[in-house]
């Protein structure tokens, strides 16, 4: 709050700061306190004025980070300063007191733009030689994530840069931060940048789809909760990310154009290529499909939060059935799969405390998927030990028809496949 009045005395606090943090004498929660603080301050200066007192803020940090390369906690120290100070100083955050009215928008530059300009290739050099370090990572990724946030459209010129920074990380050891970042770029990239934004979202889906595939009880509880969120939110944002287009090249006079007109989607991938005066290419995208089957393996993990958002991008899934093809695909080739992977955990072979999650894939099932829902009960409890033989075919005949006749009302739903799965479990 008063950080205005303190704008005579910003040349002696910057200096006093600098001269504090050179030393070391202070503990490093209470070194990022002071460098968000100097932040604070710096918003009411001119920007001029910002940029030359942080080079001299900066710089002893940014010089320490390059040539203390293999010093793990010189390099927390120093990135954890830098990103205390893209929290703070955002000149777009405009100090008002209480009887002032707002002024115009600023519209210059974000000064931390310049500061992120300059140290970019460095931080893409700190993550290649800690790569494989979870602390260094995620402290890196939350400056970058702060940095997202502070400059909003100001990180576009870097945006390429950074992405390829996450890729690069991610290929050597999977960090779920790196996803955590990635949600918040992707979603601002998508509408200014979607060439960039599918690179990212693929180059990192595909990745973890190959530890899945391979093991999903190996991998990292932490990265397949982000994973989930991160398909999950690009699903809701960007759904075309999640289909095949193809691309119309024309040759005119020795120049290629790209026909945007003819940009149409394509859920199936013609392996070929048709060259008659124009070059038809396919753009990569992300099998929903096997995202989809990986959510259903992520069901029978004992973790709750893994389980918790695979079940949210299930639902996500299921309730795009009548308007997304690549949705309509998954659905009708796993839904079976899945119905049966949900009423075998509701019969016990899940805690209890993942009912609600598998009740609420089945109400969203029962009101999306209505077409096919009721024959895939029909078809599952036809086999009196399915999903226990503690439960009589009339019983399981009054629940089919009970939750049938509750698609509009969750609440009941739930109570439904609460009472079911305690009749089921004995209780």
């Amino acid at each position: 709050e008063c950080s205005i009045h303190l704008t005579p005395y910003c040349d002696s606090l910057v200096e006093t700061t600098r001269s504090l943090l050179d030393q070391g004498d202070i503990d490093g929660r209470d070194a990022q306190r002071a460098m968000e603080t100097v932040g604070f301050i710096l918003r009411a200066v001119p920007t001029p004025d910002i940029i030359s007192r942080i080079q001299i803020l900066l710089a002893p940090h940014v010089n320490a980070l390059n040539h203390k390369l293999n010093d793990k906690i010189s390099t927390l120290y120093n990135l954890s300063l830098i990103s205390s100070l893209f929290v703070s100083l955002d000149i777009h955050s405009q100090n008002i007191l209480e009887d002032e009215e707002p002024s115009i928008i600023n519209e210059e530059r974000q000064p931390m733009a310049l500061v992120l300009d300059e140290i970019l290739s460095l931080l893409h050099i700190v993550a290649l030689q800690w790569a494989r370090d979870e602390t260094i990572i995620h402290c890196l990724c939350g400056l970058l994530k702060r940095a997202v946030k502070t400059l909003l459209e100001d990180i576009f010129p870097y945006s390429e840069s950074i992405c390829q920074l996450l890729l690069d990380v991610f290929a050597v050891h999977p960090h779920s931060s790196v996803l955590e970042i990635s949600r918040s770029l992707l979603a601002l990239l998508t509408p200014h940048n979607s060439i960039l934004a599918r690179r990212l979202f693929i180059g990192l889906g595909k990745t973890c789809l190959e530890l899945i595939e391979m093991d999903i009880t190996r991998c990292d509880p932490s990265l397949l909760d982000n994973f989930f969120h991160f398909v999950s939110q690009t699903l809701r944002g960007a759904p075309q990310l999640f289909e095949c287009q193809q691309v119309v090249i024309t040759t005119v006079q020795g120049e290629m154009q790209v026909d945007q007109t003819a940009v149409k989607p394509q859920f199936q991938i013609d392996s070929g290529l048709t060259l008659n005066n124009t070059e038809q290419t396919q753009t990569p995208h992300l099998n929903l499909t096997i995202v989809f089957s990986a959510s259903l393996l992520a069901l029978t993990l004992p973790e709750v939060p893994v389980v918790r958002s695979s079940s949210s991008l299930i639902c996500d899934i299921a309730c795009r059935y009548s308007t997304h093809q690549s949705a309509a695909t998954a659905i009708s080739q796993y839904g079976l799969t899945l119905t049966r992977i949900l009423l075998q955990a509701i019969g016990g072979s899940v805690p209890r405390t993942h009912v609600d999650f598998c009740a609420d894939i089945l109400y969203t099932l029962c009101k999306h998927c209505f077409q096919l829902f009721p024959s895939w009960l029909e078809l599952l409890f036809q086999d009196s030990n399915f999903p226990t033989p503690s439960v009589s075919n009339e019983v399981k005949s009054t629940f089919r028809k009970l939750i049938l006749h509750e698609k509009m009302n969750k609440t009941m739903f739930r109570s439904k496949v609460s009472a079911f799965s305690s009749l089921c479990r004995g209780y």
